[in-house]
């Protein structure tokens, strides 16, 4: 006798909007609970019970997607697209959906540890800021409409600006003011695109701009303007936004500055998450919604900047002591090889920049949580006062040498074969120059990586103080340091089961389309 499969938790097609809805909740409850309570344990276990609720319910999700190769789509209010907004996930959703709730999970578990001390009259705010950046993140990548998409841009972004300047510091003022008036600058650009882009298609539905620019009859809406002209501006617009959100040449020099003057945890949360928001933008409209035919002189452009991009990334590692910034400008050098991937719009390089982004994520976050843990026990960043603390504290020790090597490129650590999928790709479809060129920076990079595992990790210990590791901190950092080690060996499998179809899906313009008028059009 077969026994039925165990009832779903929240239904597929609702996992979406129940998502939102619940960490929105949450992030306006929690405020209001303070008050009542001034207990900082509220804030913390609602963001750990509503991060846990939502990380589940999305990897169940991805998870029937992935398999049946079905897409979910929902319409809010029951309103047909292209009047109403739609979400609609596919397999790169899924993917970027799992990614962001299982990591911002293990986030909100170390703060915990991290802020055991202090803060408590302001931890409600940080809980509060980290549950709406994981709100924006996720309506990024639900949405299948660009206004929506500049909304939560903005959602996004707002919660971070002021996450940077949390422990409020003159540096992290500055560095959160920087971030702040160049990204308000980016979003407001991109906004024009999209009001442009409204009138030209008469739709802000992405599938809808996609049927348009293909000369395809959608429901509903009609061209009112000149559709190439429409593209063109939109391309633009998306070039300079998302350029600025995942820290592309020349709008990565607010990175430095912010992620290492915030505090540990969101440090991880900007370099192993936000700025992967930025290369699902440039993924989703310049490959999915335009075409690579109509975005190929910016996808041209993209290979370029990210070249250049990964140069100063790497090269900056080199002359650097304050470990934080020497992991955020690891950050730019590999946002820069990811936009190689993104920019060569093959098959092989969309799903290679995915396994990219995977397992980049968790790494970094890896290793800014695991450093944090000795920058927060002797209260400084200089690599010289930090020389030798992993040889008295195992946890930090064992976990900042794990994202070294990994980040490093080091075999058989997951990095490796990431970055050797990615040189493959780019091999394939520009030729060996190219592909050596691409090399470069990774094998400068590698001196960086090694000098700072070399003076955390082997040099003898002189602070002399004691390194404790906080209970949630060391479990969150010991499990992401069993994550790096799991997808050493998992990556060639999730690359040949799931990547492979994914970077195939994005490119399927004709079902993206098909599925929005089937399920919303009346």
């Amino acid at each position: 006798m077969e026994v039925p499969p165990p009832p779903q938790l929240v239904p597929t097609e609702v996992v979406p909007p129940i998502s939102i809805l619940t960490l929105t909740t949450l992030a306006f409850l929690i405020p209001l609970l303070h008050l009542a309570t001034h207990s900082r344990r509220v804030p913390e276990v609602l963001t750990l019970l509503g991060t846990a609720f939502v990380a589940y319910i999305n990897i169940c999700m991805a998870k029937e997607v992935l398999i049946s190769g079905n897409r979910v789509v929902y319409g809010f209010g029951g309103w047909p697209a292209p009047i109403g907004i739609v979400y609609e996930v596919d397999h790169l959703s899924a993917i970027f959906s799992v990614l962001i709730t299982t990591v911002l999970f293990f986030i909100a578990l170390y703060s915990i540890g991290y802020f055991s001390k202090g803060h408590e009259g302001r931890l409600y705010l940080y809980y509060t800021l980290l549950l709406l950046v994981e709100v924006g993140m996720l309506g990024v990548i639900y949405t299948c409409d660009i206004f929506h998409m500049f909304v939560m841009l903005e959602v996004m972004s707002i919660a971070a600006y002021v996450l940077v300047s949390y422990e409020l510091g003159r540096v992290a003022l500055s560095a959160s003011s920087k971030y702040a008036i160049f990204g308000a600058l980016a979003t407001t650009i991109f906004l024009l695109g999209v009001a442009y882009a409204y009138g030209c298609f008469g739709t802000v539905n992405m599938a809808d701009i996609a049927a348009k620019v293909r000369g395809t009859e959608f429901p509903v809406s009609t061209v009112v303007g000149v559709p190439s002209l429409g593209a063109l501006i939109l391309s633009l617009t998306v070039l300079w936004m998302f350029t600025f959100k995942s820290a592309i040449f020349p709008n990565h020099f607010w990175l430095p500055d912010a992620h290492s003057e915030a505090p540990t945890p969101i440090s991880a949360l900007l370099s192993g998450l936000v700025v992967k928001v930025g290369i699902y933008g440039f993924i989703r409209i310049y490959i999915t919604v335009l075409g690579i035919d109509l975005s190929r002189v910016f996808l041209e452009v993209l290979f370029i900047l990210g070249l250049v991009t990964a140069f100063i990334g790497s090269l900056s590692m080199l002359f650097e002591y304050d470990v934080k910034r020497l992991i955020a400008y690891s950050t730019i050098l590999n946002l820069g090889l990811i936009a190689l991937g993104v920019s060569i719009a093959t098959q092989e390089g969309l799903a290679s920049t995915l396994s990219y982004v995977i397992n980049h994520a968790v790494t970094k976050a890896l290793a800014f949580m695991s450093i944090g843990i000795a920058i927060n026990a002797l209260g400084s960043r200089d690599l010289r006062v930090l020389e030798g603390v992993g040889r008295v504290c195992r946890v930090v020790g064992i976990a900042f040498a794990t994202s070294m090597i990994a980040l490093g490129g080091i075999p058989p650590l997951n990095m490796f074969m990431a970055k050797l999928y990615l040189y493959v790709a780019i091999l394939r479809a520009k030729g060996l120059w190219w592909a050596l060129i691409a090399v470069a920076p990774s094998v400068i990079g590698f001196i960086g990586y090694m000098r700072a595992m070399y003076s955390v990790c082997i040099k003898p210990y002189r602070a002399g103080k004691p390194v404790k590791t906080p209970l949630s901190s060391g479990i969150a950092v010991a499990i992401l340091t069993a994550a790096v080690l799991v997808l050493s060996i998992l990556t060639p499998y999730l690359m040949s089961k799931y990547l492979v179809g994914a970077a195939s899906q994005i490119t399927n313009y004709v079902t993206y389309i098909e599925v929005v008028k089937e399920y919303l059009t009346p």
